[in-house]
């Protein structure tokens, strides 16, 4: 699960006599992910614990993975259907407060996930406070109910220089496909005897997309071999390859 999307700090230069210690703004939000239903409601605590106070703005904002798995916002159809109550507060050092996030699916939503994001935004109360900047993201995702699809494929693989092989794949399905770290590996064969198994670290596969995962293979395997991609509970691809020195 990743924590959150994004955290933010654009500092000014600290007012005299600022040190060490608290710091002058710390938004914090928990959870960090959310599951909402298609119509369903959700809440999210919303915290300061820097030693000013602030006002924090709230608003819904697609989300996509890029194919590293790093998050990035963009427009999206699912950030439409939420809403946040209240869309503004503040926020004295120490306090905290409550979001309402409200989802409306349409009827005809396509069943599966769907991916937002919960943007916080501060700023300082009123003019002349300390100039400061944070937003940090939670993760939204609406469930809307119907026929669930898995299908993840396994589409292509590539060599790479610096001993180095990513493969590509792709979530044709219509849920979120979680790969645990070692759900995803890579065996390296040469005549039925196994030289390398690799196993890729924790991704995210959101539905109809694509990831590349990136796999560092031995010094002392080269040459032609085959690369077995594996998913646990899931497909599995050969490929027949020549690995560089």
């Amino acid at each position: 699960m990743i924590a959150a999307l994004v955290s933010l700090a654009l500092l000014a230069p600290a007012p005299a006599g600022a040190g060490g210690g608290t710091p002058v703004v710390t938004l914090s939000a928990t959870p960090s992910r959310v599951l909402v239903d298609a119509r369903g409601t959700t809440r999210v605590e919303v915290a300061n614990r820097g030693r000013s106070a602030i006002r924090v703005s709230a608003s819904p904002e697609g989300l996509a993975l890029d194919l590293r798995g790093r998050p990035t916002l963009r427009r999206a159809t699912a950030s439409r259907w939420l809403r946040v109550a209240p869309r503004e507060l503040s926020l004295l050092p120490g306090r905290s407060s409550t979001l309402t996030v409200h989802s409306s699916a349409p009827p005809k939503a396509e069943p599966g996930d769907h991916h937002a994001v919960l943007l916080l935004t501060t700023r300082p109360p009123a003019r002349g406070g300390v100039s400061v900047r944070m937003r940090v993201g939670v993760r939204v995702v609406i469930r809307v109910p119907g026929t669930i699809v898995r299908r993840v494929r396994i589409e292509r693989l590539r060599v790479l220089r610096g001993r180095r092989l990513e493969v590509t794949l792709a979530n044709a399905g219509n849920v979120t496909e979680e790969l645990a770290r070692g759900r995803l590996r890579l065996e390296l064969r040469r005549a039925g005897r196994l030289l390398a198994r690799l196993h890729a670290p924790r991704r995210e596969l959101l539905p109809h997309a694509r990831a590349v995962v990136s796999f560092d293979y031995p010094h002392g395997v080269r040459g032609a071999v085959t690369a077995v991609v594996l998913i646990r509970d899931g497909p599995q691809r050969s490929f027949r390859t020549r690995l560089l020195r």
